[in-house]
């Protein structure tokens, strides 16, 4: 990602925030662990799939342990999944991807 980005950061500590966050701010990009609370990160995705103008927002999902089920669920989405501990430049890598 370059140092001079336009984008803007925003956390939301539950799922919760999130669903708040993007009714209110347009998202280009989310960033979700899969263990966000009340909602997984890749339930919550799967939520926002369904709705008006966030279909096809991307995605990169983080988790400590990739099931088969998450895998096929990264997949079905065409999301990019890191696995914990994630490094730096992963993340990176994986948001420039996205964004292209």
């Amino acid at each position: 990602m370059q140092q001079t980005s336009a984008h803007r950061v925003f956390l939301a500590a539950d799922s919760i925030q999130v669903l708040c966050l993007l009714q209110n701010v347009h998202i280009d990009l989310l960033v979700l662990d899969d263990g966000l609370t009340p909602l997984p990160g890749i339930e919550l995705y799967h939520h926002l799939h369904f709705m008006k103008g966030l279909e096809a927002l991307p995605a990169v999902i983080m988790s400590a342990c990739f099931s088969p089920l998450l895998q096929e669920e990264l997949a079905h989405y065409q999301l990019i999944g890191l696995e914990k501990p994630i490094k730096v430049e992963a993340l990176v890598r994986a948001i420039d991807q996205l964004l292209v």
